[in-house]
């Protein structure tokens, strides 16, 4: 499922509504990057693959995760991704000081 994370300061007291439109016109302006979504179901890249072992080894509770359940009945595209994205996410104080996962996400 596509996420959007928008921080503004000057949005903070903004009415719903107001909230409601500006993301709207953010994901619908010219220049949006929409997601093909028919790659996802595609087999898992070996980037991808090699992704998941280095953030297993380095974060074994990862292994825990419904994005990796996920990722181990049905080994697509879409599903590496997910684990990859929430298990880095949930761990940005481990892997926040190391380059090679946001090289690594970024080539995957």
């Amino acid at each position: 499922m596509p996420k959007i994370i928008f921080t503004s300061r000057y949005m903070r007291d903004a009415l719903p509504e107001q909230l409601q439109n500006y993301v709207k016109y953010i994901g619908t302006r010219d220049g949006v990057e929409k997601i093909d979504e028919s790659k996802a179901q595609l087999p898992v890249t070996g980037n991808q693959q090699k992704l998941i072992c280095q953030l297993l080894r380095d974060i074994p509770s990862a292994k825990n995760m419904l994005e990796y359940s996920d990722y181990l009945l049905r080994s697509t595209r879409g599903n590496a991704s997910e684990f990859i994205s929430c298990a880095l996410e949930q761990n940005l104080d481990l892997v926040g000081k190391r380059e090679n996962y946001v090289l690594a996400r970024l080539s995957a």
